[in-house]
């Protein structure tokens, strides 16, 4: 398949499906923790504590593998295309070796999880464990369909597989709890898999990329994981750090946690725009690349940049116009009216973050494309924890605060920051010296 023109309206084209898988994601995160909130808020807010911890190991795995989208885009450019398959098929044997770290995770678990968070959040850890190696499995087999360009597949496989968990939230949640709400996940998740992995195998895909032929390629393998521990390694202090400002905000008590996650459900709810626009770009470039089509990026970044900040804007809207909808969909109702104002007034400072790091993602994404994961996993893991986790120990523990402060001024700083690190990698980058990856 030949590749889009740079402009908006193609971007468009090929990020709104995985926008739209992206939102049935999240939007199936969103509604677990909704139920689970009507259900307990305390239930919900050790939920989202925990959950933190789960994706420090599940995207430190998946960045393995959702780098090989780098290397489907520019097979696909050049029309390598038995290579496209080969890659693919390295990236889910490397998921299955992933048991090695997710079976001592489950058992490890009571050392892991903080003490406020174990009660009803031991449980969700140990089942999202037990299926963890489902979660790369997917994003190998989704980076063979978004980097060529089957992104209609990826979001009716995942829209299908998050309706699936909503339906059995709302079953079992009721009724086992976070027990219920975890294992809602792990089936969703089977059924994904093996949705996806039928597909891969499906007759064209087999005529054109020989899916059907499992090839150990050791070297192949190799050439993907030293492109992709950098990003895998980003997303693990990126996961551990939030997890860790977490905690630290949870010392202060259940108000502050309350407030924090409420904070952080806003972000998973509307993170997804940027980080599929993030994908999307990241496959454009990467078959522009193999195509030797480099000047084309420039005008990709600019219509990267447009979208988002037209979907920051709406969202802003909504926040502004409409502060109660989150309110009533977390069921803080019942909470004292001076919680429910600290969340508003929470939710304003998130806002402003996540226009910030839209911005850096999408600049993360090039980089990415380029072959160039070793600056994100620099600037991402000394960011996050110097200027993310270090302040907001600083200020928890050594300045008065409110349940709003670490919002209104931590994130917004941290934004700032990763965006101008980002911004000052991007510009001394020379996209023309790069060598692609499909010839390293």
């Amino acid at each position: 398949m030949s590749s889009p023109s740079p402009n908006v309206s193609s971007l468009l084209r090929v990020s709104l499906p995985l926008v739209l898988a992206g939102l049935s994601s999240n939007l199936s995160i969103f509604v677990d923790r909704t139920i689970l909130s009507d259900h307990s808020v305390d239930m919900m807010s050790q939920v989202t504590t925990v959950m933190n911890y789960c994706w420090a190991l599940i995207f430190a795995t998946s960045g393995i593998t959702w780098i090989s989208k780098v290397f489907v885009g520019q097979f696909n450019g050049a029309k390598q295309y038995k290579e496209v398959s080969n890659i693919t098929w390295q990236m889910i044997i490397f998921s299955i070796a992933c048991l090695i770290l997710y079976i001592p995770a489950y058992y490890l678990a009571p050392f892991i999880i903080p003490t406020i968070a174990q009660e009803h959040g031991l449980i969700y850890f140990q089942v999202i464990m037990l299926g963890g190696i489902l979660w790369p499995l997917s994003s190998a087999l989704c980076s063979f369909f978004i980097g060529t360009y089957q992104n209609k597949t990826v979001f009716s496989i995942l829209a299908l597989s998050n309706i699936l968990n909503v339906l059995l939230d709302l079953y079992w949640i009721p009724s086992m709890g976070t027990y219920g709400a975890a294992l809602a996940t792990v089936v969703s998740m089977i059924i994904q898999v093996m949705l996806l992995s039928a597909f891969f195998l499906s007759r064209n895909n087999q005529k054109t990329y020989s899916t059907h032929k499992i090839v150990l390629d050791l070297q192949l393998m190799q050439r993907a994981f030293i492109l992709g521990y950098p990003e895998s390694l980003s997303h693990f202090f990126e996961m551990s750090a939030w997890a860790a400002v977490i905690t630290i905000i949870s010392t202060k008590g259940k108000t502050y946690m309350l407030v924090s996650n409420i904070a952080q459900n806003l972000f998973i709810l509307f993170m997804f725009v940027y980080c599929e626009i993030g994908n999307a770009v990241k496959a454009m470039a990467a078959n522009y690349i193999g195509k030797h089509e480099r000047h084309y990026i420039p005008k990709l970044a600019q219509s990267a940049m447009i979208v988002h900040t037209s979907f920051m804007l709406l969202i802003a809207t909504i926040i502004y116009l409409q502060p109660s909808l989150f309110i009533t969909l977390f069921s803080l109702e019942s909470e004292d009216i001076a919680i429910q104002s600290m969340v508003i007034i929470s939710l304003q400072g998130v806002l402003v973050f996540m226009f910030l790091d839209g911005i850096a993602y999408i600049l993360a994404s090039l980089l990415a494309a380029y072959g160039d994961t070793f600056a994100s996993m620099i600037i991402t893991g000394s960011n996050m924890w110097l200027f993310l986790v270090l302040p907001t120990y600083i200020l928890i523990h050594f300045y008065p605060t409110t349940p709003t402060s670490h919002s209104l001024i931590v994130l917004p700083f941290y934004g700032i920051l990763i965006t101008a690190c980002y911004v000052w990698r991007h510009q001394r980058t020379n996209i023309q010296e790069l060598i692609p990856t499909s010839a390293l």
